[in-house]
């Protein structure tokens, strides 16, 4: 890693690709999105509703590095989302890093090693912008557990210290 350029890899592990998305990364993502809040929300929210697309490709410019896109992929396809940002928390003076949104859209085998290596790599970039602190929200049941087993405690938001 030699900083956080789009296309740069966070993660190279058990064959799933973690890096920071590009603009041609976007498109995929929308439509994960769109499918993903789709089977949520009953198909109640249209992809355009959830208008993810502006903010994603800000994020995959690479003009702001406290708001970045992940990509997790396997053979070079897109099989996980984690939108990220940091900023300095104001009453403690304490630099935060937090999911924004995520998701994954795979297998249940595949799944099992994409969220650990999207995490490894939220983690990786967390260090970069030196936010000792990690925020991470999770609502069903998979997830809880999931960010229970990886040292996440449930504060109203789930958190743990990052370890660089």
């Amino acid at each position: 890693m030699n900083g956080d350029l789009p296309g740069e890899v966070l993660v190279d592990s058990g064959g799933i690709v973690v890096r920071f998305a590009t603009a041609a990364d976007v498109p995929a993502v929308v439509a994960q999105a769109g499918r993903y809040v789709a089977s949520v929300f009953s198909g109640t929210l249209s992809q355009s509703a959830f208008e993810l697309e502006p903010f994603a490709r800000a994020q995959a410019s690479g003009a702001n590095a406290d708001s970045r896109l992940l990509v997790a992929t396997a053979q070079d396809v897109v099989v996980g989302v984690l939108g990220v940002a940091a900023w300095t928390h104001l009453a403690t003076r304490v630099r935060v890093a937090s999911d924004l949104y995520w998701w994954m859209e795979s297998a249940l085998p595949l799944r099992a090693r994409v969220a650990p290596r999207l995490l490894q790599a939220f983690e990786a970039w967390a260090v970069m912008r030196q936010a000792p602190r990690l925020l991470v929200t999770g609502d069903d049941a998979r997830a809880t557990a999931f960010l229970a087993a990886t040292g996440f405690v449930a504060t109203g938001a789930w958190t743990r210290a990052t370890e660089g």
